[in-house]
């Protein structure tokens, strides 16, 4: 463990961003399966890492508790698809589902900081 200012993170490491990823969904399974939401994953082995895991299984977290709060009210077939590709130095994430999305008016505010908005709030 390391400290970075008030936190204390895991050292980064090489890792496979794939087990990560699975690893995420395996733990949040039970709230998949009971919104019978569906994963598609498209994320090659050979993609990997030099970060903190747990920084990185904790952005996927949260994105899936995004989704499953806010996207599915009324979808049929909830669906949240993350694909990663890597080229010689970098590497992307795409995550999607198939939600409602933001409201258009909400957009502007959406990377403000500590900004929130829930669908119980009628204001920002």
């Amino acid at each position: 463990m390391e400290q970075n200012g008030d936190r204390i993170t895991s050292p980064s490491r090489l890792s496979s961003l794939k087990e990560a990823i699975e690893e995420v969904v395996r733990i949040q399974r039970y709230h998949i399966d009971e919104k019978n939401l569906e994963f598609v994953l498209d994320i090659s082995p050979k993609v990997e890492v030099t970060s903190s895991r747990e920084s990185i299984e904790n952005i996927l977290i949260q994105l899936i508790e995004n989704s499953r709060s806010h996207a599915f009210d009324g979808i049929k077939h909830p669906t949240i698809k993350i694909v990663a590709t890597q080229s010689q130095s970098n590497f992307i994430v795409e995550y999607c589902d198939n939600g409602c999305g933001i409201p258009e008016e909400l957009e502007e505010h959406l990377f403000l900081p500590f900004s929130n908005y829930s669908k119980s709030m009628s204001t920002w």
